[in-house]
């Protein structure tokens, strides 16, 4: 436990204040726990990045790069022939001539791409095959059929622009980075899974945790574990910066170990497994279970149970004095 507590202390503090402010920020999407079965705990991993499932289209592309040049598009890379041909698009034709157009085509296009020098190429859509084999030949990596979510996270995490158009390689877009880019593959009870991870991306607005082991239930209750405290490490940090800017002195880490101090004394169950059978089980509950995140905010119970536990006292003190009459 006190690993997790050590490791999402560090995952919280690498985003900044001023990120984490912006309204149109939702750190939520930006923090990302992944559960990947195998091997064991130790062998878990904070990813300065962004970590999805995807597989390469052809196994020769390169794996493994340091500081690489990505583009991002969501431009079909294709020939389309009802745009070139429509006066002929009721006759008989010659397969010859249109696969030669669209050879000539996709060659063309890849080319224009391939003078921009990426290393990496992300697309929304399908790419054709003869591009893949082109931009393979090239060294070039290519991700297709990537979820538009992931590719605009990248996007943030790398500093890439989303090219969105063929017109738009003229005016040389931007190219994000990072530090490394890999392909990860875990094998686990006959199973594959493929991964592909950008590492060390230069804008720190978030970042990715792999959870490994065996067995499900326990990666279940750890990603539920993390979930809050990476909650409470955040809110932390804000109130923290709230507490500066009103020039209020508070003692070093003196909210960060009164938190770790509450997450230690709790027991990381489950609130639909615990049995409730009467309201004093309920009351215990509430004294007992960590209801804010803030360590200096504390929660009174609600209205119903302190009525309830008035209501017993006086129930209690008129059976005092009927014992004590007789």
């Amino acid at each position: 436990r006190f690993r997790l507590v050590t490791g999402v202390q560090t995952c919280a503090l690498p985003i900044s204040t001023t990120t984490l402010n912006d309204s149109n920020y939702n750190f939520t999407n930006y923090i990302k726990i992944k559960k990947i079965q195998g091997s064991s705990l130790n062998n878990s991993k904070i990813i300065e990045g962004i970590v999805f499932s995807k597989k390469l289209p052809i196994r020769s592309m390169p794996t493994l790069i340091e500081n690489p040049k990505i583009m991002l598009i969501t431009f079909p890379i294709e020939y389309d022939q009802s745009n070139n041909d429509n006066s002929n698009s009721y006759h008989f034709q010659s397969l010859e001539p249109l696969i030669s157009q669209q050879y000539e085509f996709i060659k063309k296009l890849v080319d224009r791409i391939s003078n921009l020098k990426p290393n990496i190429i992300v697309s929304t859509l399908q790419i054709n095959n003869y591009a893949i084999k082109l931009f393979s030949d090239k060294n070039i990596t290519v991700i297709p059929s990537c979820k538009l979510s992931n590719l605009i996270k990248l996007s943030k995490f790398t500093n890439s622009t989303i090219i969105t158009s063929i017109d738009i390689l003229a005016l040389k877009p931007n190219l994000g980075t990072c530090g490394i880019f890999k392909v990860l593959n875990y094998k686990f009870n006959d199973l594959v899974y493929n991964y592909v991870k950008f590492d060390k991306c230069p804008n720190k607005i978030g970042l990715t945790i792999l959870l490994r082991d065996k067995n499900i239930d326990v990666l279940n209750k750890v990603k539920n574990s993390l979930t809050i405290m990476i909650y409470a490490f955040v809110n932390l940090k804000l109130e923290s910066s709230f507490l500066r800017d009103q020039c209020l002195k508070i003692q070093n880490g003196q909210g960060q170990k009164i938190l770790t101090e509450n997450l230690n004394k709790i027991e990381f169950t489950s609130l639909y497994s615990i049995n409730l059978k009467n309201y004093e089980d309920f009351i215990s509950l509430v004294n007992e279970r960590l209801i804010s995140t803030s360590p200096w905010i504390k929660f009174k119970p609600p209205l119903v149970l302190m009525e309830l536990e008035n209501l017993k006292f006086k129930i209690n003190r008129s059976e005092e004095r009927r014992v004590g009459k007789e």
